[in-house]
């Protein structure tokens, strides 16, 4: 699968404000998270420090992993029910914020990655919880390319916006410059079976 599915306004208005006012709120529970990718991660592929490539902190809070939930889970079904595709097995769930950096420019991200690298059947899917800016980069290139990246895609960050492409492709997120902060729903998936856009 090469393309990039984008669907605007993916769930009702009042459930993408529930959303945002659930990772806005003073108690949501985030976690200091040093990178978007690990250390021996970006030592391995070294190829991947570009020149627009920034390695900045974020915070991140894990809904769903290995099978177990939290609490908040639950707000998030209804970004699960817009994806296009039947979901055989839900890998991951995880809110990310990001704050403006040093040195962010538009023409920044943070480090090119996949999520799931040793899953190469995985999707995955990013929820824009709020307006911002901080592109999306998706780039041609798949995990274990050691040559220079190429851009596939940019997204502008929208509220309410799902993007959904293969799990196997680069990608990576820029910081905001003219906004604050930045607010994503990252969601990795295995499709069931072959039943695609449904």
């Amino acid at each position: 699968m090469n393309d990039i599915i984008i669907i605007d306004d993916a769930i009702p208005k009042v459930r993408q404000l529930e959303i945002e006012e659930m990772c806005t709120n003073p108690m949501f529970k985030w976690s200091f998270l040093p990178n978007s990718v690990k250390e021996d991660d970006i030592n391995q592929y070294r190829a991947r420090v570009t020149e627009h490539s920034l390695a900045v902190p974020q915070l991140g809070a894990s809904l769903y992993s290995q099978n177990e939930a939290i609490p908040e889970f639950v707000t998030m079904v209804p970004i699960l029910s817009a994806l296009p595709y039947t979901i055989g097995f839900l890998t991951k769930i995880k809110i990310t914020m990001t704050l403006p950096a040093a040195g962010a420019t538009e023409l920044t991200y943070g480090m090119p990655h996949v999520d799931f690298p040793n899953t190469p059947e995985n999707m995955t899917a990013i929820y824009y919880v709020n307006d911002t800016d901080g592109d999306t980069v998706i780039f041609n290139e798949e995990y274990g390319h050691q040559g220079q990246l190429t851009e596939k895609k940019r997204i502008s960050p929208k509220q309410g916006r799902l993007i959904v492409f293969d799990g196997k492709l680069m990608h990576a997120g820029n910081y905001p410059t003219k906004n604050n902060p930045r607010i994503i729903a990252n969601i990795n998936f295995v499709p069931y079976g072959d039943n695609k856009w449904l």
